[in-house]
């Protein structure tokens, strides 16, 4: 959630529009589901019923087509000027830090926020869209299997429940994992200042070069591997969990609910066909919740680290405040003093 929070405290306007044109387009989609599954049970073809359905079906497809591509191209846009005030606006803070403090951090977790991070979060925005059309898609398409069946629709809230449990814990272990990898990364970025800085030195000493290499690189990436494996696999088997308990669900769909009451052709079709539907988008949102998670990190990291990025000023504004900084130092005079001065 933090990092929705940032997204929508840097650009509050563009970040309204992207949710709003995300939910119609997921509304639109959910819709197509409905119109399909009206149309085949619909009259003989050529009635009016099937025409006016067919009608419906292209308002529905250009409006999930024109929405999707729309809040794609803000987004787009957005993030280049995210990233853009995060490149200059982390330049200007670094600047303006107090020069002890930088030495606490470190150079080398400094070059990492500026490279590795801001890489790392506009990957984690870019899915922002298409996250949102997900989630409209899955909450109308339940709405409804609840109104073709709520027996149904109940046992997709409770194994919906179980599964957000489940994976909640697995999600939060994984991202243990990824905060320590991004701890490994500042290590493997301070060992790599120390190979530029220091390349004269170990070119002249092989033993020196020898472990520095074996005992601070190799070490260094070989711990960030380990985390990265670590929270990939965590993802795998949260992954492989939400899959099994999905096609759980359509067993005793298709299986048990026939067998406990009568369940008309049509209805279980209908239900199948939805529930099937849903797998993309459900899928969807699985596999971007890695790159949420990286993005949070980084963002965390930033904050430890006291570059917080949410009120960076725009560049005109940090062009202004720059001019009346230099104007304001060139009107006051030059002052030297010298107190108990001995020559």
């Amino acid at each position: 959630m933090k990092l929705f929070w940032f997204l929508f405290h840097t650009n509050r306007r563009k970040t309204l529009e992207v949710m709003i044109l995300g939910l119609l387009s997921g509304l639109a989609s959910a819709g197509l589901i409905a119109l399909i599954n009206s149309a085949l049970y619909a009259g003989s073809p050529g009635s009016h019923s099937r025409w006016m359905i067919a009608a419906a079906f292209v308002v529905a497809v250009v409006t999930k087509v024109s929405s999707s591509l729309a809040s794609s191209l803000i987004l787009r846009r957005s993030v280049q000027d995210i990233m853009l005030r995060m490149c200059t606006g982390l330049c200007r803070r670094v600047a303006e830090t107090p020069f002890r403090k930088l030495e606490k951090i470190g150079a080398s977790r400094v070059m990492a926020c500026l490279t590795d991070d801001i890489t790392v979060l506009s990957a984690a925005i870019q899915v922002v869209p298409a996250l949102i059309i997900n989630l409209a898609i899955l909450t109308v398409c339940a709405i409804y299997l609840a109104w073709i069946s709520w027996t149904a629709a109940l046992a997709l809230v409770i194994l919906v429940a179980l599964v957000g449990v489940t994976y909640r814990i697995l999600m939060v272990k994984a991202m243990a994992a990824v905060r320590r990898a991004r701890d490994g990364t500042d290590t493997l970025f301070r060992h790599f200042r120390t190979l530029l800085e220091g390349i004269k030195e170990l070119k002249l000493h092989g033993e020196r070069r020898n472990a520095f290499f074996q005992e601070d690189v190799d070490t260094a990436a070989d711990y960030l591997r380990k985390e990265n494996i670590t929270a990939m696999n965590r993802y795998a088997v949260a992954d492989g969990w939400s899959q099994s308990m999905f096609y759980t669900l359509l067993g005793v769909v298709v299986f048990v609910f026939p067998a406990l009451q009568h369940v008309s052709i049509k209805m279980l079709t209908a239900y199948v066909f939805i529930a099937l539907y849903m797998m993309a988008p459900l899928w969807s949102i699985i596999y971007s919740i890695p790159a949420f998670n990286r993005g949070q990190a980084s963002l965390e990291k930033l904050e430890q680290l006291g570059l917080v990025l949410a009120d960076v000023a725009t560049p005109a504004q940090n062009r202004a405040s720059e001019h009346g900084a230099l104007s304001e130092s060139r009107r006051i005079p030059p002052l030297i003093e010298f107190q108990d001065v001995t020559f």
